[in-house]
């Protein structure tokens, strides 16, 4: 059964995602479930456009537990048509089906944002700037996802759904 694992949903700031300006938020998912895995199936965004933005991209990566940024290669991805986005600056809440992948429980994570649009072309992410989520900061890399740079004052708004599963078991063992 899918539910909500993890979320954060207060915040009235924005921030443009466009070219090679990406963002990106850390998650973790708590300590309030038995189980020990789950199962990523969507994830929730705030978000609205300006202009005509293309396609927007929505990847999920581990999180490097010493640098606290994206490390590795993408565990899933999801994709939202920009251009059907609301246009309004109050912003509504987007479902983005993603790729399933395993999630372990009390490990750090990272939704990462980008699309294509260009500088009048964009979407905007809904933000806290008094970075009140606990369990993990925003991010921005101005080059792509190359380098990342913490924004501890900060937190995008989210919501990450899964299923529950205990003690996964690999279909190879």
């Amino acid at each position: 059964m899918t539910k909500l694992l993890e979320y954060y949903e207060t915040g009235t700031s924005d921030a443009a995602v466009y070219l090679i300006t990406w963002y990106g938020q850390t998650f973790t998912i708590g300590t309030s479930s038995t189980d020990s895995y789950y199962t990523l199936k969507s994830v929730s965004l705030k978000l609205y456009r300006t202009g005509s933005p293309g396609v927007m991209t929505i990847d999920v990566y581990a999180v490097s537990p010493v640098t606290g940024k994206p490390t590795g290669p993408v565990l899933s991805t999801g994709l939202i048509d920009g251009n059907l986005l609301t246009d309004s600056s109050s912003a509504v809440w987007y479902n983005i089906p993603m790729q399933s992948c395993r999630l372990a429980k009390t490990s750090p994570y990272c939704v990462v944002v980008h699309c294509s649009g260009g500088v009048s072309n964009y979407v905007s992410w809904k933000t806290n700037t008094s970075g009140a989520y606990t369990g993990g900061t925003a991010l921005a890399s101005v080059n792509s996802g190359s380098t990342w740079n913490v924004i501890s004052s900060s937190d995008f708004l989210f919501r990450i759904y899964g299923d529950e599963r205990f003690g996964w078991v690999s279909s190879s063992a």
